[in-house]
């Protein structure tokens, strides 16, 4: 299973244990750039990430709980970022899938990181991540 599948799961059988026990869906979330100047790669991820929710529904869920995805385009955009960041935090998402760049990342995590919201970058490469103080709530898979 990859590594961002595994984040899924991980996440999802966390919040499946602070639930009333009814099977109900988990609502994760996904900031990625399904435009602009990042769309070439966030669509990608956007679909890859639509991918793992369909192929670990298939496979019972997580714990008898179904995923479900809510995505917002960031527009590759920095200063959208904490805008649509808010919208799933509202929504109480238990984690989020994105940003597609390092910039976006960086500014999402200004949201993510206060509300203890965990996250996994597929895109953001810069070293600049590996000391941001995170609190343990920004993760990525690709390398610097």
């Amino acid at each position: 299973m990859s590594g961002s599948r595994w984040f899924l799961v991980l996440v999802a059988a966390g919040s499946v244990g602070c639930s009333d026990g009814s099977a109900q869906s988990i609502k994760l979330g996904a900031i990625l750039s399904t435009t602009g100047s990042l769309a070439t790669h966030g669509t990608d991820e956007l679909e890859a990430t639509q991918l793992a929710v369909e192929e670990i529904n298939n496979a019972g869920g997580v714990l008898g709980s179904k995923l479900s995805l809510e995505s917002r385009d960031d527009a590759s955009d920095k200063t959208r970022a904490p805008t649509v960041a808010q919208e799933l935090v509202a929504l109480g998402v238990p984690a989020i899938i994105g940003a597609s760049g390092t910039s976006v990342t960086q500014a999402m995590a200004t949201v993510t990181i206060p509300a203890q919201i965990p996250t996994l970058s597929p895109g953001a490469t810069s070293p600049a991540l590996t000391s941001l103080q995170d609190d343990g709530f920004v993760f990525r898979t690709a390398p610097s």
